[in-house]
């Protein structure tokens, strides 16, 4: 699996802050006994808490917003 960050937007108020990061998600699979590649377009609505200095987070929600597959050669 692979994961590729892309643009990523956040609010922060305090020691606490939301935001948005948007991901590319690639995978090797195999369906009917066939490689395939599927291609995943996500974005993560997070919650981070800031704690002893650094940023966690706190929550998060995945949406998987299109995906495709690509057949591969064995």
């Amino acid at each position: 699996m692979y994961h590729l960050n892309g643009q990523q937007t956040f609010k922060i108020e305090g020691k606490k802050a939301t935001g948005v990061l948007y991901c590319l998600v690639t995978l090797i699979d195999k369906e009917n006994e066939k490689k395939i590649k599927p291609t995943l377009y996500i974005h993560y609505n997070d919650g981070y808490v800031n704690e002893n200095g650094k940023w966690l987070i706190e929550r998060r929600k995945s949406f998987f917003d299109f995906g495709e597959k690509q057949a591969m050669a064995d």
